[in-house]
């Protein structure tokens, strides 16, 4: 990935964490990165339940989002 993709996709994923941290039952968001200049991430949220979960994902990204 060249950094300025990388740039770009820590950018989306930050506005994206913005809008789910404002959603009922997000208990953490953590995006992980491989080590050393790994272009590896790995995206973990915890929710207080499933049923928030598909809530905030239906208001964020709407209905489909979790197809």
């Amino acid at each position: 990935m060249k950094s300025n993709e990388k740039q770009q996709f820590l950018k989306a994923w930050e506005e994206d964490a913005t809008k789910f941290k404002d959603q009922p039952g997000l208990i953490s968001a953590q995006l992980h990165q491989g080590i050393g200049n790994s272009n590896v991430y790995i995206n973990y949220a915890v929710w207080e339940s499933l049923s928030h979960f598909k809530n905030a994902v239906d208001k964020v990204m709407g209905p489909e989002g979790y197809d």
